[in-house]
């Protein structure tokens, strides 16, 4: 070490000065016995020596205390993501939130999309020619992602989807963009020029995605839950056809203050009771991990849980839920997981089911438009998770006991029956 070379050397510095003083006056083999002990000792000297010596020490404590290489690196949140957002509009841009490890990621069968990082920006000040970003306005917001396309699979991927910001419903959407704000040569596409959209196997490329807000809809994050949404759409054929289609949504954290109230809340199912911001939950009752499986003809379904949740529409779709009693309303949400060990193809948006309530004294249908969106089909040989949602008036299901769930029938890809139509029944927890 460093520190150790000095002390060596102002050691030996001490030593050669307190013998120098006295080679005159004593024999040349006196001064070298002298010199090579390990205890030097000088007539009228030694204070001298003893401050030197003690002098020595605390530098080598301060040097030790210095040396720390197992410091950890401080990361930097303040620094701008991506500068060419100053570069372009020549406006002053101010970090509000960094989010270095969202985990955002879709796998399309091996076709993977994943946001990386991403940061909040306010831009102020920008010139005349960037003033169309923020509709018309000197001001805005921009919300950079790093994201990162990657082809797993054997085959090249098309793939033109996008991610999007989510903030009342379906019809309040912020699209992030591969362009705006970003250089040509930048950009995140293929790079193929008869088909920038057509990603080669074992492609993989990082790019900025920036989503241009204005001051209204920065403001209208506090106010809703917004979600990012990774569209789904990769496809082995140029007509987009047998495609994934599912999508991968997650809770958007745009502060500090928001990701600690998504930490501390419950994690609710996604079903589209929240993934499109239908209505706020709040959870009655839950029980996760369940694991119970039925089999029939091969195919083995599992009840993974079940959540009650007592749910207020958002304003955007109060009237949709008119037909309710006042005093509130009460959605259970049904995760299940399938397993297909048959020879055939099941249509996974073909499966029903009927909550019969009370040894039957009720009757309640699942509501298929509030399950997300997911595969299609499923292939011998695939799994996929199925979520089903059932609506009740509060007033009549605090009268409810008993649940069982009839999970069936099956149906082909062609629409047909399969099984001779038979079904599988879950007793739910209450």
């Amino acid at each position: 070490m460093k520190y150790r070379k000095i002390l060596l050397m102002l050691a030996g510095s001490v030593l050669l000065l307190a013998a120098c003083g006295d080679d005159e006056k004593k024999p040349e083999e006196q001064v070298e016995a002298e010199q090579s002990s390990e205890v030097v000792q000088v007539e009228g000297k030694g204070e001298t020596v003893s401050k030197v010596v003690d002098a020595l020490e605390e530098l080598r404590v301060n040097l030790e205390a210095r040396e720390q290489p197992d410091e950890p690196v401080i990361q930097d949140d303040t620094a701008v993501l991506n500068p060419n957002i100053a570069e372009m509009t020549e406006g002053d841009v101010e970090v509000l939130y960094s989010n270095k490890e969202p985990g955002y990621a879709h796998d399309m069968d091996g076709f993977v999309v994943t946001i990386d990082e991403y940061q909040v920006t306010k831009v102020s000040d920008v010139n005349r020619d960037s003033e169309y970003l923020f509709k018309g306005n000197m001001e805005g917001y921009v919300i950079t992602a790093l994201a990162t396309y990657e082809n797993k699979r054997g085959n090249p991927v098309y793939y033109a989807g996008f991610a999007s910001l989510l903030m009342d419903n379906r019809f309040d959407i912020v699209y992030g963009d591969k362009f705006k704000l970003v250089p040509r040569e930048e950009v995140l596409h293929s790079g193929d020029p008869a088909s920038v959209n057509k990603y080669p196997p074992g492609f993989k490329k990082q790019g900025f995605l920036s989503f241009v807000m204005t001051n209204e809809q920065y403001d209208k994050l506090a106010t809703t839950k917004p979600k990012l949404i990774i569209d789904g759409g990769a496809s082995e054929r140029e007509d987009m056809r047998e495609a994934y289609l599912e999508e991968a949504v997650f809770d958007f954290i745009y502060s500090a203050g928001n990701e600690e109230a998504i930490a501390a809340g419950p994690a609710f199912y996604r079903d589209d009771l929240t993934n499109q911001n239908i209505a706020d939950k709040t959870m009655i009752f839950e029980k996760t991990g369940i694991g119970q499986k039925l089999e029939l003809e091969g195919v083995e379904v599992t009840l993974e849980g079940v959540q009650y949740t007592e749910i207020e529409p958002t304003d955007q779709y109060k009237s949709t839920f008119r037909n309710f009693a006042d005093d509130g309303i009460v959605a259970l949400t049904v995760k299940f997981n399938i397993d297909n060990k048959s020879d055939e193809t099941i249509k996974l948006d073909g499966i029903g089911s009927i909550l019969s309530v009370d040894d039957n004294e009720f009757r309640y249908f699942y509501q298929g438009s509030l399950e997300p969106e997911r595969l299609k089909t499923l292939e011998p040989g695939k799994s996929g998770e199925k979520l089903h949602v059932f609506l009740f008036d509060k007033y009549q299901f605090d009268r409810h006991k008993k649940f069982e769930l009839i999970f069936g029938p099956f149906s082909g890809d062609d629409g047909k029956k399969l099984f001779k139509g038979r079904d599988v029944l879950f007793t739910l927890p209450r």
